[in-house]
């Protein structure tokens, strides 16, 4: 008896951990895109901010937009005349004090991104949500803009990740 229970166990063990491990491989991208939506034109970020850096962050966010939506495979890209329009421009870059230490001297930095994404259905005419997405990364302030920069770099990956999922699971 205490062999079949071993058993038993052992098996529902292994289903509870096959299950768990299992849980965070579901996707939902390329899972909500409407049918008719097979092409997606992505303009070149605009910079609306008035950042000093912000003009190099655009182009560097709108190589990641497509990036991301290259490797998603949900759409093909064009370049116009498509079916689904992904207007994007950086609205806000904001570099604030958020760690002091001894002396009142600043140690680390928080760094804050905020875009606006429009995204329209051109077959059906539509807008399909207009979305303020907003992504921040620390960085310590001795660093300088080496610093600052790869802080950039890290939060518009994140934006350009988020703003992929919004598109094919805003449905």
């Amino acid at each position: 008896m205490n062999k079949h229970l071993t058993g038993i166990t052992l098996r529902l063990l292994t289903f509870v951990f096959l299950s768990c491990s299992l849980a965070g491989c579901y996707s939902f991208t390329g899972a909500s895109v409407p049918a008719h939506l097979k092409t997606l034109q992505i303009p070149t970020v605009e910079d609306r901010s008035g950042f000093g850096d912000a003009p190099r962050y655009r182009s560097v966010l709108t190589e990641l937009l497509i990036d991301q939506f290259q490797n998603d495979n949900s759409f093909t890209l064009e370049t116009e005349n498509a079916d689904a329009l992904l207007e994007v421009a950086i609205v806000s870059v904001r570099d604030d004090i958020a760690n002091v230490g001894e002396g009142e001297i600043e140690n680390e930095r928080k760094l804050t991104v905020t875009i606006k994404a429009v995204y329209s259905d051109q077959v059906k005419n539509i807008q399909v949500w207009d979305k303020t997405i907003a992504g921040f990364e620390f960085y310590e302030a001795g660093g300088g803009t080496a610093a600052r920069d790869a802080a950039v770099e890290v939060i518009l990956e994140r934006l350009a990740e988020d703003t992929l999922l919004e598109v094919v699971s805003g449905w």
